[in-house]
């Protein structure tokens, strides 16, 4: 192999990686959301750690990356994508999982009330009182 020609499997072999944590696998019984959160998290903690300087190219590609046409491009599309991502990790991310964290403990907290608006509902439900069941649900929704 010529100095200017790159090993392409040397480059592909860390993203091994990356792929088993993305790719959906036989049978799981995960949702659809449930993967695409998981996606987003694994592709930002990657995205950070891309090369975006000559010196980070050249330790992965393992010689001078500006013997190549595409380093140019390549670089500012990592960086790009770094920059991205590191702002979905500091501004996004805990945002959104204070948000699960509130919804988690208000259903858990709504459930658990003894004589709340949740329990008066199953208890029309299992009353067969669907009609109150639906009233209450309609005007709960006027308040939101």
């Amino acid at each position: 192999m010529a100095d200017t020609e790159l090993d392409i499997r040397d480059i592909t072999k860390p993203f091994d990686e990356l792929e088993a944590l993305i790719t959906s696998k036989p049978g799981s019984n995960r949702s659809p959301l449930w993967q695409a959160w998981n996606n987003l998290q694994v592709y930002s903690t990657w995205g950070v750690r891309l090369p975006t300087s000559t010196t980070d190219f050249t330790a992965v590609l393992g010689t001078s990356p500006a013997q190549f046409k595409f380093f140019p491009p390549m670089k500012e599309g990592n960086t790009i994508i770094q920059k991205a991502c590191e702002s979905f990790l500091k501004n996004g991310y805990s945002k959104v999982v204070a948000v699960g964290r509130d919804l988690k403990s208000y259903a858990e907290n709504v459930s658990n009330t003894e004589g709340g608006t949740v329990e008066f509902i199953l208890d029309m439900i299992k009353d067969d009182d669907t009609e109150t069941a639906l009233d209450v649900l309609n005007d709960l929704q006027t308040l939101v």
